[in-house]
């Protein structure tokens, strides 16, 4: 089905999410490159793949966002459908 991803994608992007976390640590000093916003709880920061991609661990292409500035550049992107099934950018909705 479009859209959704074998249990080995879902393993590998797991992986790559993991690394991302180790490779560029959230700390207390961590601001939201849209917004501003300093996190105030565990959990309040997140690190964007800017190309999408996962497995593209170049600092360039890591930025720190805000949980609600996350979800809103994942919408603009077009990262997620209607029913929250992941889906490449670009790739068009099953209706």
């Amino acid at each position: 089905m479009k859209g959704q991803l074998t249990k080995q994608e879902q393993t590998a992007r797991e992986s790559a999410r993991k690394r991302a976390q180790r490779h560029f640590p959230i700390t207390d000093k961590t601001i939201c490159r849209k917004c501003g916003f300093n996190r105030l709880f565990t959990g309040s920061m997140t690190r964007n793949h800017i190309d999408g991609n996962v497995f593209n661990m170049n600092p360039a292409n890591i930025e720190f966002l805000c949980l609600p500035c996350h979800a809103e550049v994942d919408s603009e992107a077009g990262a997620w459908g209607w029913n929250g099934a992941f889906r490449m950018p670009g790739e068009a909705l099953d209706k």
